[in-house]
């Protein structure tokens, strides 16, 4: 099993109990959880995660957090304000990025980054996640985000 230091949580209204707890055994085992909140929406009612050392941060936030990461780690073919982007850089030469849609409509993006590897999309809110593609720094990566969704893009090798 793969093991995770931060879990990022889009904004919902609700979780299931077993998810709930499942999120609070992460927690409690020191991985760093941040949920993302909409403010239209309540609070996800049973999730503690700032008990924990978590993070509660409405998308109102992440232009000031996000946007000043590492702003040249990637361009977007056709500049989106509304998209925002971060950077990891791990220690062991993987590289993930996280592409945010911060507005209500739905976003079609090309980005490219400024790294190359074997490249896979992972969409956290249904954990699905793409075959790896060869990919060359600069080149343009199509991807497509939904409303106050967000994308992790993550390169080995590179």
């Amino acid at each position: 099993m793969e093991s995770y230091n931060t879990l990022v949580i889009p904004p919902t209204d609700s979780l299931a109990p077993a998810t709930r707890e499942a999120i609070a055994r992460m927690a409690g085992s020191g991985v760093r959880v941040i949920v993302l909140r909409d403010p239209v929406l309540p609070p996800i009612p049973g999730l503690d995660v700032r008990a924990a050392g978590g993070l509660v941060m409405d998308l109102s936030e992440l232009p000031g957090l996000v946007g000043t990461v590492i702003p040249q780690a990637v361009r977007l073919r056709t500049p989106n304000p509304a998209i925002l982007c971060a950077r990891h850089l791990h220690p062991e030469a993987a590289c993930c990025w996280f592409l945010v849609n911060t507005s209500a409509a739905h976003a079609a993006a090309e980005a490219a980054l400024d790294r190359s590897g074997s490249a896979r999309l992972w969409d956290p809110a249904t954990g699905s996640v793409s075959e790896p593609v060869r990919y060359s720094a600069g080149d343009w990566l199509p991807m497509e985000l939904g409303p106050y969704a967000g994308i992790f893009v993550t390169l080995e090798g590179a």
